[in-house]
């Protein structure tokens, strides 16, 4: 099951790495593309030519539901599928699976069950022998589907099924993606041609409060082309009103500072003494707050046609005959008595033929309308009335403004139909591009760039969408700069943004922001005109994506790495398992030819003694190794004197010090005693001279030295070796690391030595440190450990226990039950317990042993655990199940391969007393079978 489940996770992973690999080739196409059915027909051409399909296409379910559009399909030896289809020719079932997100996978359609003839005919008319179909659910709905065709039966792979839905998703997020881009440029152009169209004066401006919420000033922001002529006031844009009009009058600043706070909107006559003007105006705030609008006509004329008229009636009719706004006068019984020519025109009556005519009689669409109250109020109360409203009869907006004049009223109006139909339109747009604006999950701002010396040095957020600040973490950004927002961003953003106003061609692209620690994945383009140097940004924070991206390369690369760790290892120890077994095999030959002297053959066992071994150590070391990864290698701590764990540790090595000629000196101060584990801190201790003794040539120098530091016993060990070079120190003492594969060929090993002196260290609560000047300079390693200052022990106590070696008939008397299935090893432990006086009962098998306790009762059993059919374990438990008087109780040692922490506490739980490890020492056997037997006495 582990293999398969191996086997799962690396198809995972390599499926993994082909799809971010075609993903990558997907994306590489698609990033430059715009539209949206470029896109889909685009993407359909890459994962056909990847799968080597006969037909791949995009279908959009319409918003009805009943039916799918095809823009266009790829096809390779197959006729071109577009067009729009009846989504009943899919089939109900088909459908049905579609809309619960099922991808529909058919390998063979003539041979499919779920298919009917009728329905198989139809496929094969269109070329189709197998396919896979990729629906795309968004809010619950079936959007889209993806559709590959095959026009050979084909047996869809796990990777295939997987590139196509990765394809779907992609396509779709990249064609809403270009729609929504194309609204927006789209609602931006509607937005500017209704803009500049106007007849009447149009800007957006940011009013300027100081610290107490005062109004100090305001900003334009845009103004329409007709601005300049209405106002006077020439490259307004980006200036504020005192920078323009240094003494313009509060009432202005008043005003619009209300609009803003109140969020109502005014309208308003006045006149401006400044500008020496006067206007009739509509202020209005905008979503962004403190921005509102103006929309303002110059009325200067006919306010001086009023003053005119007051001055002198011939004079006055000259003024009003020329201006532009229509106008009429009426008496108390509501005849006309004037009427100028631009109300001859819009009313298309002369004023001969309306003069003397009663107003309500002429214009009976008039009664109950807007125009009526005005009228009306004017002519009975003497109250100026304005009012813009429709008028059925003409299909038309007037604008109407009524003053008393004794004995009756005057009117001026004109039609602003085509400005209320312009400004009706451009609030249907606001409302599309507003709506489109705030419910893509991309953010999406608004800038204006800020100029210095044609250099880009900052820019202004000038509106910015609710994604705006989940995307970025920027709170109430509007009408702030980049800098105030972020005052160590990066110049780059500038010069990108910069590029793409002067140049005007969109860019898309994606960087990594340090200061606001994200990436991003960005589409810019410029907003016309290009002297409002704004440029709008659709983006999304890819930062996720990207860590994701590179957590997977460097988990590959940490793959590919501990692979390569592996097979160099594997390599090693076989290396290292093969080396002694060639002289124990050559050696063993020769002495069954019989064809040695004794010298020699005592020259032979000792050469395969030794190297046996050397495999032994190499064994024990990948056991310690395992046992320190598991958390399972345990101390048995006591009191012990350091000088005497170094002496004995020394000894270890001194003949093969002394084989080399190397000098051994040993430099003692007085410690205090340790708590430690003295058969671990030997073998640490061990390890370290047996590196300084393997790495340090002929005629070198090994110093140990023993001093205390701070309430710290330290041992130093220094060779004069080939040394370490500074880029391996760190590493040094890491598992299954050595300096490079010259080492290994040279002084063998497995690189554990150093990694199990660490741990055995630090479990004692020390520390171990390598330090070296580099190359053929030596090498120092540094063990601290912690004094035990309080120890009060006798002399003996602090001795290290050596067990006595095994005494020759120390097993007279002695009846063993030795089991194995294992003909030499049976034979080998048989003959070494009769050489020490014990009677040995050899059987092959638990079946054995059981029918041997049947007729005798021997003092101890010895079992070899990994026995076919009755294995050890199984076998201790039959002979515990047994009363004292047929062997219940006889004392038993488990002997196995297997030298686990987890092997040995499996076998005292089963019932044996003692485990012991093959190979086994034959004193360590004779010892313990010694040891037992007196218990039992």
């Amino acid at each position: 099951m582990a293999q398969d489940e191996k086997a799962t996770g690396t198809e995972d992973i390599l499926i993994g790495n082909q799809i971010d690999a075609f993903c990558i080739v997907l994306n590489d196409a698609l990033r430059p593309l715009t539209d949206a059915e470029a896109i889909q027909s685009t993407a359909a051409h890459v994962l056909g030519e990847s799968l080597g399909a006969s037909r791949v296409a995009y279908a959009e379910i319409l918003l009805n539901h009943q039916q799918v559009s095809i823009y266009r399909s790829y096809t390779n030896g197959v006729a071109e599928l577009s067009g729009v289809f009846s989504t009943e020719e899919y089939g109900r079932d088909l459908i049905k699976d579609y809309r619960m997100g099922q991808q529909v996978i058919v390998s063979d359609i003539q041979h499919s069950k779920r298919l009917t003839e009728r329905e198989k005919a139809k496929f094969k008319a269109i070329d189709i022998a197998a396919y896979c179909d990729t629906p795309l659910i968004k809010n619950g709905q079936l959007v889209a589907l993806l559709i590959v065709h095959q026009s050979t039966p084909r047996q869809w792979t796990k990777l295939e099924a997987r590139q196509i839905e990765e394809t779907a998703e992609r396509t779709w997020a990249a064609v809403e993606r270009a729609r929504a881009e194309a609204a927006l440029r789209q609602s931006e152009t509607k937005y500017r041609t209704l803009f500049e169209s106007m007849n009447q004066g149009f800007c957006l401006c940011e009013m300027m409060f100081d610290e107490q919420g005062n109004p100090q000033d305001y900003r334009f922001l845009e103004a329409n082309s007709i601005f300049e002529s209405m106002t006077g006031l020439k490259g307004a844009i980006g200036k504020t009103a005192r920078e323009l009009v240094p003494n313009l009058e509060e009432f202005w600043f008043e005003t619009y500072s209300r609009v803003v706070q109140t969020r109502k909107p005014e309208r308003f006559e006045s006149g401006s003494q400044a500008m020496n003007r006067w206007f009739e105006v509509s202020a209005f705030p905008i979503d962004t707050y403190p921005q509102f609008a103006i929309l303002f006509t110059d009325i200067s004329d006919r306010k001086q046609a009023a003053i005119a008229l007051q001055d002198s009636e011939e004079q006055s009719r000259n003024i009003l005959e020329s201006i532009t706004d229509g106008f009429f006068a009426l008496n108390a019984q509501w005849q006309f008595t004037y009427m100028n020519k631009s109300a001859e025109a819009m009313l298309e009556r002369s004023s001969n033929a309306s003069v003397s005519k009663n107003l309500w009689t002429e214009y009976p669409g008039l009664i109950g309308t807007e125009f009526e109250r005005i009228y009306r109020g004017a002519m009975h109360d003497q109250v100026v009335g304005a009012t813009t409203a429709f008028y059925p009869d003409h299909n038309r907006w007037y604008e109407v403004r009524a003053y008393p004049a004794r004995p009756g009223i005057t009117v001026y109006f004109r039609n602003v139909t085509e400005q209320i139909q312009a400004q009706a339109a451009l609030q249907h747009s606001e409302k599309r591009y507003q709506t489109l604006f705030e419910s893509i999950d991309e953010g999406f701002c608004v800038i204006e760039l800020v100029f210095e010396k044609d250099i880009a040095i900052d820019y202004r957020l000038v509106e910015v969408n609710p994604a705006f600040e989940q995307q970025t973490g920027l709170t109430q950004a509007v009408g702030k700069t980049i800098r105030e927002l972020i005052p160590e961003i990066e110049t780059f953003w500038f010069d990108i943004y910069a590029q793409v106003l002067r140049t005007g061609e969109p860019t898309r692209f994606q960087d990594h922001s340090a200061a606001m620690n994200r990436w991003f994945d960005i589409y810019a383009f410029r907003l016309e005109p290009a002297e409002s140097n704004k440029v709008a940004v659709l983006f999304q924070d890819v930062t996720e994506r990207r860590r994701i991206e590179t957590e997977r390369e460097a988990a590959r690369e940490a793959a590919d790495q501990a692979n390569q760790i592996k097979d160099e290892f594997l390599a090693v120890l076989s290396h290292e398992l093969r080396t002694p077994l060639n002289p124990i095999l050559g050696w063993i030959k020769l002495l069954q030819s019989g064809k040695l002297d004794a010298n020699q053959q005592r020259g032979a066992l000792a050469t395969i003694e030794r190297n046996a071994k050397l495999q032994s150590r190499l064994i024990e070391d990948l056991l310690d190794i395992s046992r320190i990864i598991q958390g399972k290698l345990l101390l048995n701590p006591t009191i012990v004197d350091l000088t005497q764990i170094i002496s004995a540790a020394v000894e270890t090595v001194r003949l093969a010090a002394a084989a080399k000629n190397i000098q051994l000196t040993l430099t003692f101060n007085p410690t205090a005693p340790v708590s430690a584990d003295p058969v671990r801190l030997q073998q640490a201790i061990c390890n370290l001279l047996t590196n300084a003794v393997k790495f340090t040539p002929d005629g070198g120098t090994v110093t140990v030295t023993l001093r205390s530091s701070d309430h710290r016993a330290e041992i130093q060990v220094i060779d004069t070796g080939k040394g370490i070079q500074p880029n391996f120190l760190p590493r040094i003492f890491d598992s299954f690391q050595q300096e490079d594969g010259s080492t290994t060929r040279k002084f063998g090993g497995l690189g554990l030595g150093l990694a199990i002196v660490q741990r055995i260290i630090e479990m004692h609560g020390g520390t171990v440190q390598a330090e070296s000047q580099g190359v053929n300079h030596g090498a120092t390693f540094i063990v601290k450990l912690p004094m035990n200052l309080q120890a009060q022990l006798s002399k003996s106590a602090l001795e290290p226990h050596c067990p006595d070696a095994a005494q020759e008939g120390e097993l007279n008397h002695v009846t063993v039950l030795l089991i194995d299935d294992d003909l030499d090893t049976r034979e080998y432990q048989a003959f070494l317990l009769e050489q020490n006086g014990a009677t040995v009962i050899a059987v092959p098998s638990g079946l054995a042993a059981l029918q041997v306790l049947d007729q005798t009762l021997p003092n101890v059993i010895v079992s070899d655990l990994g026995m076919p059919e009755m294995d050890g374990y199984l076998l201790i438990r039959q002979i515990r199940a047994r009363t004292s008087k047929w062997g219940g109780e006889i004392p038993a040692i488990a002997v196995s391969a297997y030298a686990g922490e987890f092997n040995q506490q499996q076998a005292l739980e089963a019932g044996f007393q003692q485990h012991l490890a093959k190979p086994i020492e034959p004193e360590e056997l004779i010892r313990a079978i010694a040891t037992l037997s007196r218990s039992q006495a």
